[in-house]
């Protein structure tokens, strides 16, 4: 129960460890002390040393067990060990039992009626011995039912209850309760594309890392499951929609700043039920937080959905199932290449995630739907990606370029276009290959001006301008927050659409400045 290394005893611990050692000196005392007392008419204060170790052991066992409930630096349970009961032969247990409740009465009869008090002694003593093995084989018989129901309802990679236990608990998690509940369930965007690539053990690590920022959101608010390969569902009382939904928001800045794929940041996508406004069946708030992930993921991942009664009740019609599943796979792959791109300079680890941001928000800014929003964030993230087709030595050029290097350099959004076109994602190829283009048509590489430059590529293109302001270059420093709004503000017109640069200043002016990180002499050219 509390195992075998000293050292790693809590104080709960040795208090059980001490109160056990007492009481079983007493238990072992005990017959000799039968015996005296039989003998002796008048006992005098030493002779009842069996009782005071038998209270004291009580007492102790009680101060343990109240030190436990009230401890608060950790609730893990008691920690339990298989004994090796099912290897004995099956007729040894019924033998035994049958031997010791034959053979302990008679010994206790033996010891009244010996004839000298040193048979009675070894009567009793052999009596205690027997009950002592028989109680010990049923304290190791508990301990090994213990352990293989705990084994059953746990799962054996991050230590959550697992289906089976959602299972058992399922009828008292919604029903009859007075207050609320959410349901929240996450999966990691791209598992299947990460495991593929990672292997099996790379793909546990991962899970493992993810339970670990379920435990630190969750703490003792809930209980978390683990219901298949990257399925979670998180249990918890006293909340609604709005308290879900902000759980689920912290969840997902965990595993994003806790979790990585090699270098690239791993998300998940999460939804929220909660009854009794979804539902009064545990059921069928599963079902619903379950649908809402799904829409999560569908929107491209890395996002909270709480359960909406108007979307859950559709239903997708086949070709449209597909190609959700199908954006989903490709979710890992762009998110890969991204992570490509910005590993390339290591003074510049988040680049892609930032413009990616930037742009995802200022497309929300100037009227775009979520799912149209998404897809200019998917571009954001890729649209350097054809940088990983340029030499190293240009990129991190510490002066400024040639004219022949600088054309080398201003190749990228073409690459990167034909880079992307094997990933299946048709619809942003445009966006990542005019994302340099100026609205006064003096940009690169086909020189569109104005209106004839798509509408997602000049989006990005003042995303990824603002982020190399506040960053700085080998032979340019950073700009503050306001400064780089400044700027943007005076090419409205010239490098950046008006309207969109207005929105733009708009939406970032009154933003948390960011810090701008001066890597002029280690940054490499935009």
């Amino acid at each position: 129960m509390v195992g075998w290394k000293v050292g790693r005893w809590k104080p709960w611990e040795r208090l059980f460890v001490a109160s056990l050692t007492i009481y079983s000196v007493g238990l072992a005392l005990w017959p000799w002390w039968f015996v005296a007392r039989q003998e002796t008419v008048v006992l005098a204060p030493s002779d009842s040393v069996v009782d005071y170790l038998f209270m004291s052991g009580f007492y102790l066992l009680f101060v343990a067990a109240v030190h436990r409930l009230t401890e608060h630096e950790s609730h893990a349970p008691i920690r339990t060990y298989s004994a090796p009961i099912g290897r004995w032969p099956g007729w040894l247990a019924p033998v035994y039992l049958a031997l010791v409740t034959i053979a302990a009465p008679h010994l206790v009869w033996f010891a009244a009626t010996a004839p000298s008090t040193a048979e009675t002694r070894f009567y009793l003593a052999s009596a205690v011995v027997l009950v002592a093995l028989l109680a010990l084989r049923s304290w190791l018989g508990t301990l090994e039912s213990s352990y293989l129901f705990r084994q059953s309802v746990t799962d054996r990679l991050t230590g959550l209850a697992n289906l089976r236990a959602f299972q058992s608990a399922a009828l008292g998690l919604v029903a009859g309760r007075e207050d609320s509940v959410c349901l929240i369930a996450a999966d990691i965007d791209g598992f299947r594309r990460m495991s593929e690539l990672g292997g099996r053990h790379e793909a546990d690590r991962l899970v493992g890392h993810v339970a670990e920022a379920i435990t630190a959101v969750v703490r003792r608010r809930g209980t978390a499951y683990r219901f298949g390969d990257d399925d979670f569902v998180i249990v918890m009382g006293g909340i609604g929609p709005e308290e879900g939904a902000a759980v689920a928001g912290r969840l997902l800045s965990e595993v994003e700043s806790s979790v990585r794929f090699g270098a690239l940041a791993v998300s998940v996508s999460v939804g929220v039920a909660c009854a009794p406004v979804h539902g009064t069946q545990a059921e069928e708030v599963l079902r619903k937080a379950l649908s809402a992930r799904e829409w999560a993921r569908a929107a491209g991942g890395a996002r909270v959905r709480v359960y909406d009664e108007a979307e859950g009740a559709h239903v997708l019609d086949p070709v449209d199932r597909l190609e959700r599943i199908r954006k989903g796979e490709h979710l890992a792959t762009v998110r890969a290449l991204a992570a490509a791109v910005d590993a390339r300079d290591p003074h510049a680890p988040d680049h892609s995630r930032l413009v990616a941001q930037i742009a995802r928000d200022l497309a929300r800014e100037i009227g775009f739907s979520e799912e149209r929003a998404a897809l200019v964030e998917t571009a954001a993230l890729l649209h350097d990606v054809g940088k990983l087709a340029v030499d190293d030595r240009l990129l991190k050029h510490p002066y400024p370029l040639a004219p022949s290097e600088r054309e080398r350099i201003e190749e990228h959004p073409v690459l990167g276009e034909q880079i992307l076109r094997s990933a299946s994602i048709d619809e942003v190829l445009p966006w990542v290959r005019h994302h340099h283009e100026r609205w006064d048509g003096e940009g690169y590489p086909d020189g569109l001006a104005g209106e004839g430059i798509p509408i997602e590529a000049r989006i990005i293109a003042i995303a990824d301008a603002y982020e190399v302001m506040i960053t700085g270059r080998p032979y340019q420093p950073a700009l503050g927050h306001h400064a780089a709004l400044r700027h943007v503000e005076l090419e409205a017109g010239g490098q950046f659409d008006p309207s969109i640069a207005s929105a733009f200043v708009r939406l970032m002016w009154h933003a948390t400045p960011t810090q701008p990180r001066d890597v002029s002499r280690h940054r490499g050219r935009s």
